[in-house]
């Protein structure tokens, strides 16, 4: 059997995932991010132009019960062939469907998972910018529905279905399962205390660091250098519906700006989690 090497950059949607892929750019290329070639030496899981390729089938016309055991077989097959650590992007939940306990990915193939959270009140306060709607539709849709999900919009699009469930349920899914490591990463910490958390994360995974190299991919990703790398030369994962992907990325201002009434059904909803966190 061959030996695990898919590292998963696990999170619910606008909660850092794209910040530490940042990082993990910047740490690999000495200090230099580029927006425009961030997935290099990564994947995403949604992108379905990996199991087309390892399966030679399209996908666009299987139903989604037919296509969950297809990725992970495709993703399988792709660590076989890996001789190191591949980093993948994931945004599904860590079951398959609302009504399923069986995993999005493949357990045999998984070295590691870092799971990063970000306060679901800023999360719904980021995503309903992002999505260019309400954020009534945020909290009920996505972070407080249960059978919440993300899909495309039509067959040209590379994404495809992704379950996530509230955004209790996803956080769970991934912490709470036993059979892969998981190293949790918190946005906030990874805003106030760059030099304790992606370090902490690197060690983790068993990937060496000097000082001079993490001080260098810290700087080269910090939200004001991304932001004007982006007004400069664009990023491919901003929708068309948004004027920008980067754009205040602080702390604290969901509770600020989310009316009192949501905020409140955010809370009721998450609590338990939020306050294991350290979000109550």
């Amino acid at each position: 059997m061959a030996e695990p090497n898919i590292i998963w950059l696990a999170s619910y949607p606008k909660s850092g995932n794209t910040w530490f892929r940042a990082f993990l750019s910047a740490f690999f290329n000495d200090g230099q991010v580029n927006l425009c070639n961030l997935n290099h030496g990564k994947l995403w899981y949604s992108n379905k132009r990996l199991p087309e390729l390892y399966l030679d089938t399209c996908l666009d016309d299987l139903h989604i019960d037919e296509l969950q055991p297809l990725r992970k077989l495709a993703y399988s097959e792709l660590n076989k062939s890996l001789k190191e650590p591949l980093f993948v992007k994931i945004h599904d939940a860590f079951n398959s469907s609302f009504e399923s306990q069986n995993p999005i990915i493949p357990e045999v193939s998984s070295r590691h998972i870092i799971y990063i959270v970000r306060n679901p009140l800023d999360v719904a306060l980021s995503f309903a910018n992002h999505k260019a709607v309400s954020y009534e539709k945020i909290a009920r849709q996505f972070i407080n529905n249960e059978k919440g999900y993300l899909s495309k919009k039509n067959n040209s699009s590379h994404e495809i279905y992704q379950f996530m469930g509230s955004w209790t349920q996803h956080v769970e899914g991934w912490l709470n399962q036993k059979k892969i490591p998981v190293h949790l990463v918190k946005y906030e910490d990874m805003k106030n205390k760059p030099y304790e958390t992606f370090p902490f994360a690197l060690k983790t995974l068993g990937i060496p660091y000097n000082t001079a190299k993490i001080e260098k991919a810290i700087t080269a990703c910090s939200f004001e250098n991304l932001k004007q790398q982006e007004e400069k030369f664009g990023f491919f994962e901003k929708p068309s519906s948004n004027k920008v992907f980067f754009n205040k990325g602080e702390t604290g201002r969901g509770l600020k700006e989310i009316p009192p009434h949501l905020v409140n059904e955010i809370i009721n909803k998450n609590k338990k989690m939020m306050a294991r966190l350290g979000y109550l």
